[in-house]
Order: structure tokens, then sequence, then C-alpha cells
């Protein structure tokens, strides 16, 4: 009978607790009405909104993605990202300027991948070519080469996304001469 009553006084504690943190922080049905947020914007990757100013309290009031200029800063918040927009691609293995990607291989390497090595941005896809008019016939659906010739080997990516115009950008792959001393 007393782990009864026991129980039953918790649980109205609760409620009790549940009611007062609603009613001090939200409207008195629950809402978000009576919520006060901060004046700064709290950011994240993806995201900007106001915190709730009310202690303890972990709402997010006007919640809502980035919208980004052609400088990559959000329109809202000011955020800037450096992750890639649009038709702008990324990679830690090539050495980006402007259109142009250019990578050293060595000498015993006779193939490469480019599946693993690319960042699009997110809705873009990309396609390698060994043509620069990127023909249907010149593309590379294997993202894979295995022909690589000692000097420079040169490739096309054709990046789109919905919105943008499509970009092209050359690919230079070194392979390294193999010399007898």
């Amino acid at each position: 009978m007393k782990k009864k009553i026991l129980t039953i006084l918790i649980s109205i504690l609760a409620l009790c607790t549940c009611m007062f943190s609603l009613t001090a922080c939200g409207g008195e049905d629950g809402s978000l009405a009576g919520h006060i947020a901060k004046e700064e914007w709290s950011i994240t990757e993806k995201y900007h909104y106001h915190a709730c100013k009310t202690e303890n309290c972990t709402e997010k009031l006007d919640k809502e993605n980035h919208t980004f200029d052609k400088n990559k800063k959000c329109t809202v918040c000011e955020y800037v990202t450096t992750e890639p927009m649009w038709t702008e691609i990324s990679s830690n293995v090539f050495t980006i300027n402007g259109t142009n990607l250019y990578v050293k291989v060595p000498n015993t390497q006779s193939s490469f991948a480019f599946a693993e090595t690319i960042n699009v941005a997110e809705g873009a896809t990309y396609k390698v070519y060994t043509d620069i008019q990127c023909k249907e016939g010149s593309i590379i659906p294997s993202y894979m080469v295995n022909d690589l010739v000692v000097g420079d080997n040169t490739y096309y990516f054709l990046v789109s996304n919905e919105g943008s115009f499509p970009k092209i950008y050359t690919v230079t792959i070194r392979r390294r001469p193999m010399y007898t001393v």
C-alpha cells in the first residue's frame, strides 16, 4: 500500500513539474507562445535559430535553414560556409586552382579512382570525361582510369546542380617519370 501511495505521489509531483515548466516557458496550452527569444542568432552548419531566454529551456525558435548569397554567406545570420556550393568542388587529394585540379602520383601507379577524391555541393553530381566537349562516348562511368601514362593525364569533370549552370573542371594527373641511376 505504501508503495502505491509513493508511486502516486511521485507521479503527481512529476506532472506538476511538467505543467510548471510548460506555463513558465510556453503558453498555457503548451504552445511556444510564451517563449521569449534571445536577440542573437545561434548557428549550426545547417541552420540558425533564436534560443529561448528562459533558463533550462532548450527550444529553438525561428529555426530555419541557411540561405546563402554568392559569397557563401547566410543572408539572415551572416554565417559563412566553407562547404562547396552550387557547382563548386573540394578535394583533399587534388590541388585546386579555379577550375583546374592537379595531383601527382608515383611512377609505379597506373590507375586512379576519382570516386573518393572529390566532394561536390549538396544536390550536385559530377561525371568524368576524357574529352573537353564532354561527349557521351568519352564518359568514364566507373570513375576509374587504368591507363595512366608517364607525364600529364588530362580528364574533365562536368559538375551539374539544379538551378545552376554546369561547370567544367580540367583535371591533370601527373604520373612521375621513372629514372634509372
